[in-house]
């Protein structure tokens, strides 16, 4: 304290820097930014930490978990067409699986991807291939050979030249 009265007592200015240091208002200003940038360290520390535990609390086994983009709040389902399609082929054939909106892109760069006993399928057309590989599925087992023809060719116009 005598410190700052003894600055305050200084005959020389020195361009203002003197009332500065001195001054109730830089200490302030000083303290409040130094605790935002320590809660805003925290905060991310604890979204990192929360992410680690996440991805531990993913490693089930037989489960499906779908990484897609994160949904709007008020719960409609997700915009990107792609994540769309294989949310409703699972929830068509009653697959219970897991959402996860971390919005991570697979290690080929795509979005939707899924997990399946430690492995990892991107891209729709391949996890609805792997699904019906590995876990016998097949929404149309049902169809002749021509329905399935029309079926495909539906698809892939509708994959490759309707959406945005």
């Amino acid at each position: 304290m005598t410190v700052l009265l003894h600055l305050r007592g200084c005959s020389k200015d020195y361009g203002g820097i003197m009332s500065a240091l001195v001054s109730e208002s830089w200490w302030k200003k000083t303290l409040y930014i130094t605790g935002g940038a320590l809660l805003a360290a925290a905060a991310y520390l604890l979204h990192e930490l929360l992410a680690i535990r996440k991805e531990q609390q993913l490693d089930s086994k037989d489960a499906i978990i779908l990484h897609q983009f994160s949904r709007p709040k008020n719960g409609i389902p997700s915009l990107s067409p792609f994540c769309l399609k294989i949310e409703t082929y699972l929830r068509m054939l009653d697959l219970p699986y897991q959402n996860y909106f971390d919005g991570k892109l697979s290690p080929q760069g795509k979005m939707p991807w899924i997990e399946y006993n430690h492995q990892q399928v991107s891209g729709s057309e391949f996890i609805v291939d792997f699904l019906e590989e590995k876990l016998g599925v097949n929404l149309n087992k049902n169809l002749t050979p021509q329905e399935i023809a029309v079926s495909r060719a539906v698809t892939k116009m509708v994959e490759e030249h309707l959406y945005w």
